[in-house]
């Protein structure tokens, strides 16, 4: 099964701010780790459970001998702590010094071991930067997927597993659990005071199964969930709004072989906000018959029904601020009907598509002989029955902002060098936001931001700064752009770097969700 992520309005999200632990790098890609999943039937373990009973052989590790590591070679006299980390988390990177020093302190009774999903190739570039990575010497496990996935899935890292010498789980923690006094005290037969942390999944494990409808998702607990349901007897029947109980008297009826359904989010899962999930159905033959999405939000449902228009709307950056206006006299349509009356009204703030997204939904879609336009063709139908809305192209006029470089000598100043030793950080304090190490494209993600409820704003950069290149840079005030006084404020300061922002007034075209229904007063 492939699992596809969703990238939305925000998904470019803010490298190394608020210090931030780094999402796994498990969702771009499980595939490996669900089939393994299924096929052994491994399941997630928690703290005081036990291993299975199988000699894990681990066939790519460094600092090993024959690079190849099996769970019996390991002393059975040692606790064993698995460092779980990934190449987008650099405070797993600063942290691996400070394994060292425990490793070398209780050589004896301890063995820790980074473990990652991603492959030496895909961590050669990270090898030839990181002093960290070059002069570590503990046993470095690559490309795993059993541990990282279907064992001790996790929501962020550094996420450090501690089992003993029965191959019991003593603790899932936080790296910041894993010091030294914790290990003295487990050491010395006594339990630690560790914080126990068991992540919410992104996504129920039965999402692995290809096969699996969500009908029958984990015994049919999302029928209590469902919101809408169309059953496609012919092409020229209707689409029609029905209830749970109409459904389930009706599903045993020989027609229903193809239908689309929504349904409410399924909570419980730890979503990042800006993703959602999406695979193939497929049949006992492995022949696709339609798709799931899981927890996902409305923007993304219409960004793939009317993509075509979508393709045509003004993309001055990298990501997709600012392409949506939402019409919110349409926003009392959506179930449930939690939202206020509001005039009908054009808005094209990040506000408004805030509100548009702030419940999320599970939709499913089967037919025959499907295809991307099939699913393109049923949404559109589907998404203005369920939520009365529709999409179409307009003309509007936005402002964008222009980071250029005026100085390219100044430019270096706030090149930062050491990606191993200062964490990537991120302070505000008395109106004064502090980058510390922090990548620039971090920096420009940061200003839109800033600026994402100021309208049809957009900010390019066009410095010519790599995306990648870390930057230490203090900025005094707020960084709303629409200020006048503040944005020439904040020139001033960038001035000193060799940078300004200039302000230019276009006209381009947008997607404007909206309604035909009329509301009642």
């Amino acid at each position: 099964m492939k699992v596809n992520i969703l990238i939305a309005f925000f998904s470019i999200l803010v490298p190394g701010l608020n210090r931030t632990f780094a999402q796994s790098s498990h969702l771009n890609d499980v595939t490996s780790a669900a089939s393994e999943a299924i096929q052994i039937k491994y399941r997630r373990l928690f703290t005081g459970e036990t291993l299975p009973s199988v000699d894990f052989t681990f066939n790519d590790v460094k600092n090993y001998p024959q690079n190849q590591l099996k769970w019996s070679d390991l002393k059975k006299n040692k606790l064993i702590i698995l460092d779980f980390w990934s190449k987008y988390c650099s405070y797993c990177i600063s942290a691996m010094p400070k394994m060292e020093e425990l490793q070398n302190k209780f050589q004896k009774d301890i063995q820790i071991i980074l473990i990652t999903k991603n492959t030496r190739g895909e961590l050669s570039d990270l090898f030839n930067r990181s002093t960290n990575l070059k002069k570590s010497k503990l046993p470095m496990i690559f490309g795993d997927s059993l541990f990282y996935d279907a064992l001790f899935p996790h929501g962020a890292e550094p996420y450090h597993v501690w089992i003993d010498q029965k191959n019991k789980i003593v603790a899932t923690v936080a790296y910041s659990q894993t010091t030294e006094k914790n290990i003295e005290t487990y050491l010395n037969g006594k339990s630690p005071q560790l914080k126990i942390r068991n992540d919410k999944l992104y996504f129920p494990i039965e999402l692995n199964d290809p096969t699996k409808s969500l009908f029958s998702f984990e015994g049919g607990r999302l029928i209590k969930n469902l919101l809408y349901y169309s059953p496609k007897l012919s092409i020229q029947d209707s689409q029609k709004v029905i209830t749970t109980k109409v459904y389930l008297d009706e599903l045993s009826y020989p027609g229903l072989k193809e239908y689309s359904a929504f349904f409410l989010e399924e909570p419980g899962y730890s979503i990042i906000p800006a993703l959602g999930f999406q695979d193939k159905l497929v049949d006992s033959s492995k022949n696709v018959k339609g798709i799931r999405y899981f927890n996902t939000m409305l923007e993304s449902f219409i960004r793939e029904a009317y993509s075509t228009i979508f393709e045509k709307t003004e993309r001055p950056i990298k990501n997709s601020f600012g392409e949506i206006i939402v019409d919110t006299s349409a926003y009392n349509l959506l179930p449930p009907k939690q939202f206020p009356t509001i005039s009908t009204t054009e808005v094209a703030s990040e506000s408004s598509r805030l509100e548009l997204n702030s419940k999320r939904y599970c939709y499913e879609l089967v037919v025959q002989n499907y295809s991307q336009e099939v699913l393109r063709n049923n949404l559109k139908i589907d998404i203005e029955n369920c939520f009365g809305l529709k999409a179409k192209l307009v003309k509007r006029p936005y402002i964008q902002y222009k980071l250029v470089c005026i100085d390219s000598k100044k430019i270096s100043r706030m090149f930062s060098s050491n990606i191993d030793s200062t964490i990537p950080t991120t302070r505000s304090q008395n109106k004064t936001t502090n980058y510390i190490n922090i990548p620039w494209r971090g920096i420009v993600n940061d200003l839109e931001l800033q600026n994402i409820f100021s309208g049809r704003t957009f900010i390019v950069d066009s410095t010519g700064i790599s995306d990648n290149q870390n930057v230490n840079l203090n900025l005094l005030g707020t960084r709303n752009l629409n200020d006048k006084e503040n944005l020439k404020n904040l020139n001033k300061q960038l001035d000193k770097f060799g940078i300004t922002i200039k302000e230019e007034e276009k006209t381009g075209d947008f997607v404007l969700i909206y309604s035909d229904i009329k509301r009642k007063q």
